[in-house]
């Protein structure tokens, strides 16, 4: 899903097709989520394994981790077109600049990959996957259980 105030397809854009694949799009939406929150799992796995076997050497945890992280972080532009085209309830222009954000820091790390052993890559591959694993966690609970998300601020 993306980023906002919900994570419940829209029913109400008019879109042809949309209202009778509710149940299509809410069985890509748990699939996509749950990829996802795997994904960066693993990742996050694989980063802090890197850190206990290093003795906390931040300077190896993306060349550990970078494959899962890459993976999913390429898959989020799909959280654009998830916006775009109202199966989640999330602004456009604020999922673009999240995602592009990401996208923008992870070519980087890809066309100068000598920045990739610098200590504050290591530590940006952890801080996304921390947040990552739960966010999506929570996108799944709201799709599994309409009451998942009470008492949130979300």
């Amino acid at each position: 899903c993306v980023r906002g105030d919900s994570v419940t397809p829209r029913d109400s854009l008019g879109l042809k097709g949309l209202r009778s694949s509710m149940g299509a799009l809410t069985a890509y939406l748990l699939a996509y989520n749950a990829a996802c929150m795997l994904g960066w799992g693993y990742a996050l796995v694989l980063g802090m394994g890197s850190l206990a076997e290093t003795g906390g050497d931040l300077t190896k945890v993306w060349g550990a981790a970078h494959v899962p992280l890459e993976i999913v972080q390429w898959a989020m532009l799909l959280e654009i077109i998830h916006a775009l085209t109202g199966a989640v309830r999330s602004p456009v222009f604020t999922v673009f600049m999240q995602v592009m954000s990401r996208i923008v820091a992870l070519g980087v790390v890809l066309v100068a990959p000598p920045v990739a052993t610098h200590w504050a890559c290591g530590l940006m591959a952890l801080s996304w996957s921390l947040v990552e694993v739960p966010r999506y966690a929570f996108y799944l609970n709201a799709l599994v259980s309409p009451k998942g998300t009470e008492g949130t601020v979300y």
